[in-house]
């Protein structure tokens, strides 16, 4: 298990098991908590499309007031646990890019726990908010989170609420 809290952590990674990686934070099984912590990777390859937190191995993850700031998508997750995030904001600052991406996705063939994301801003003018497009997923509850970003909420199959949350868009086409 490992807990991050308190930290402002610009442009350096922590990985493992992984030679090419550049991800902030990497994760693998057990549980990842971030709280109180700011992620920021302004600079790289606009087709640079590592996140800034990968978290795959059944791995349970909990975001707390984090800001992420970043080129390209904030979160991956792939064959994970439970995923909590609340009070955070995520922020790609990507104009250069003629296509978006997403700011939190999961792969297509794993399957992930239960996702809840509450009280969040997310803002991408060309990329979408969150796509689930795991084949196999617990229940996805969204609730008091704002999307301004190009799209909103992609979930493919499962069970999905979401409540109470505001959806800006943007004037990209």
């Amino acid at each position: 298990n490992v807990t991050i809290t308190n930290c402002h952590n610009e442009e350096s990674k922590i990985s493992a098991n992984r030679s090419s990686v550049s991800n902030l934070i990497e994760h693998r099984g057990g549980k990842l908590t971030l709280e109180k912590v700011t992620l920021v990777r302004m600079r790289g390859d606009d087709t640079d499309r590592d996140p800034l937190v990968y978290v795959q191995g059944k791995g349970d993850l909990t975001v707390n007031n984090v800001k992420f700031d970043s080129q390209r998508a904030c979160i991956q997750l792939v064959k994970t646990g439970d995923i909590n995030i609340a009070t955070s904001t995520f922020t790609v600052n990507n104009f250069s890019l003629d296509a978006g991406g997403n700011i939190i996705y999961t792969d297509y063939n794993y399957n992930i726990g239960n996702i809840t994301v509450t009280n969040s801003i997310f803002n991408w003018k060309k990329g979408d908010g969150i796509s689930i497009t795991s084949q196999d997923h617990g229940s996805v509850n969204i609730s008091e989170s704002t999307f301004n970003c190009a799209g909103g909420i992609s979930v493919k199959g499962g069970e999905v609420n979401v409540s109470n949350c505001v959806f800006e868009g943007t004037d990209e086409e």
